[in-house]
């Protein structure tokens, strides 16, 4: 079972990837009243939005190899995720 705290991080991480601005209201609220520190906040919208970046660039991607158009490597890990910024974060 996943605790309160957990869960609210997870929720404002997934408001900010699929752009709910309510949701994101919602759980930031929620996330503070389960005692989630603001560092822990921060680090679920960085997270969030690093996520987001290598879903974008990873469709670009396949768009531009669907289409045959010449693209930039990006030179990251597992698919254009950008782990080591997590990583640094934990």
């Amino acid at each position: 079972m996943i605790d309160p705290v957990t869960r609210e991080l997870i929720a404002i991480g997934v408001s900010v990837g699929v752009h709910c601005q309510p949701c994101l209201d919602y759980h930031l609220e929620a996330a503070r009243k389960a005692g989630a520190s603001d560092i822990d906040i921060r680090n679920a919208v960085k997270i969030a939005r690093i996520v987001r970046q290598a879903g974008i660039e990873n469709m670009d991607k396949y768009a531009d190899d669907k289409a045959d158009i010449e693209q930039d490597s990006a030179g990251s890990c597992c698919s254009g995720c950008s782990c080591s910024d997590i990583e640094e974060m934990v």
